[in-house]
This record gives structure tokens, C-alpha cells and sequence, in this order.
């Protein structure tokens, strides 16, 4: 299978992790499950009573509330396992892509553009293994962002399934094109 042969690529498979987990962990920032800056100001776990109730409610539309929190330090966590649950999802769907990318620029044969050389050969393979292996990292970021504009926080509704669409069929058709 070719996912097989993805994943045996050690620096695909590490260089993909790393990917996933710092968007991951950028996705939970931008929701407000994750900050610098501990209001406590030491270790401090915390548990709803009622946090059944409040494991489904949504703040926003997929913005879920916490059901607890834990600090130390300087960090500070608010366990939310809905947005936890979506951000790893769409961690995992970023790492395969990346994964895919990778692996498709160190095996040339996979992707059909053509090798240039010198300055404008780094910049036409940039672009090139963005739009032939990677074709969804504009729209991952926008579910990120969505915090930070108003503009984002009306689309944000579109966004995020759009996102979980392109990220699947990106892998799928990143799939496709390996051999």
C-alpha cells in the first residue's frame, strides 16, 4: 500500500509529526483552550461539577467549553475535549499531508513537475510542491485565524468542514499521485 511506504519515509513521518502537533497545539490557542500566562499563578487542576452537561455546549459554532482547567507555571490548559478532539483531526490530516509532501519531493517521480535549477528552481518547486502535494494549507489556516478577524468568525461555520474536506481529499489525491 503506498501509505505503507509514506510512513517507513523516517523524515516524511517526522517532519509531518512535528507539523500536526504545532497545529495542534496553534489550533488550541487560537480557540482560548491554550495561553501563556497562568492566572494562578502555580499548579492547579480543575474539574466542573457539572461538566457533562457542559462537554457538548458550544461557545461559537465548533468552539466547545471546557469541562476543566490545569495550570502551572506559565501555562495554562482549559480541557475542552470536543476542541481537543478537532484539533487532533485536523492535526492528523495536516501531518499526512505534510507526510505526503515530503515524500513526494524526495521521490520526484510522484509529483509530474519538472526539476529547475538554481534561485528560481527553489521558488517554482516551493509553489509547485504546494499546489501538486499540498494544496490545503491556505485553507487550514483559516479556522486558526478565525479568533483573531470578524471576518473569519462569520466564516468560521464554512471553514472548518471545508478544512476537514480539502485536508481528506488532499491526502486522498496526494495518495493518488505517489508511487
Amino acid at each position: 500500500m503506498k501509505i505503507d511506504k509514506i510512513f517507513k519515509e523516517k523524515s516524511a513521518v517526522r517532519w509531518g509529526s512535528l507539523a500536526g502537533f504545532l497545529y495542534l497545539l496553534f489550533y488550541l490557542y487560537s480557540t482560548g483552550d491554550l495561553t501563556l500566562g497562568n492566572p494562578f499563578g502555580r499548579f492547579n487542576t480543575v474539574i466542573l461539577r457539572g461538566w457533562r452537561v457542559q462537554l457538548f455546549k458550544t461557545k461559537a459554532p465548533f468552539i466547545w467549553e471546557g469541562i476543566g482547567a490545569f495550570s502551572t507555571g506559565d501555562f495554562y490548559f482549559i480541557v475542552s475535549p470536543m476542541n481537543i478532539a478537532l484539533g487532533l483531526i485536523l492535526g492528523i490530516l495536516v501531518a499526512l499531508n505534510v507526510a505526503i509532501a515530503i515524500y513526494g519531493k524526495k521521490y520526484p517521480a510522484s509529483c509530474p513537475l519538472r526539476k529547475n535549477r538554481g534561485l528560481l528552481g527553489v521558488f517554482t518547486g516551493l509553489l509547485g510542491g504546494f499546489v501538486c502535494c499540498v494544496p490545503t494549507f491556505i485553507i487550514i489556516l483559516g479556522p486558526a485565524f478565525s479568533t483573531l478577524t470578524v471576518f473569519f468568525i462569520r466564516v468560521r461555520i464554512f471553514l472548518i468542514p471545508l478544512t476537514l474536506v480539502l485536508l481528506t481529499w488532499g491526502a486522498l489525491w496526494g495518495l493518488k499521485r505517489t508511487e
